[in-house]
């Protein structure tokens, strides 16, 4: 093996959420990657992320307001992952672990691994992501039937 080039990345942190955190997904779409925290993407308008009308409205109303609860965009949480090369171009958001460390990181999921509120529940019990998320993903799924 090779020692790497100076100045040259060879690994590349990454963010999924949604469905697209299934270690299947993980191990067909990125071999190799290794998981880094639960994060959390920064700012209200984190670059690609499109929720659901129900999040949306959710996120509008004065219960959600009143809550203190972190809803829509606000609060899409999933897996910081360490892929062992360099990605080609896509887009990048801050994130913020579980343990309050802010990093940049490219995201691999789209708003449509949100669809699905079932999978996306499953997956964030699976990785243990902040109860509040789940308990809000449980809240809108029931409020979606």
């Amino acid at each position: 093996m090779e020692d790497a080039v100076p100045g040259v990345q060879t690994e590349s942190l990454v963010f999924r959420y949604g469905r697209d955190m299934a270690p299947e997904a993980i191990a067909a779409e990125t071999p190799g990657a290794r998981f880094v925290a639960r994060a959390r993407l920064v700012g209200r308008m984190a670059p690609g992320i499109v929720v659901g009308e129900a999040m949306e409205a959710r996120a509008r109303s004065d219960e959600g307001a009143e809550s203190g609860a972190d809803v829509g965009m606000d609060a899409v949480w999933g897996i910081l992952l360490i892929q062992p090369e360099p990605l080609a171009a896509r887009t990048a958001a801050d994130v913020i672990t579980d343990e309050g460390r802010v990093t940049h990181a490219t995201v691999l999921t789209d708003a449509v691994a949100l669809a699905d509120l079932g999978a996306v529940i499953t997956q964030a019990r699976y990785w243990e992501l902040a109860p509040s998320y789940i308990d809000e993903l449980d809240r809108l799924r029931v409020g979606h039937r």
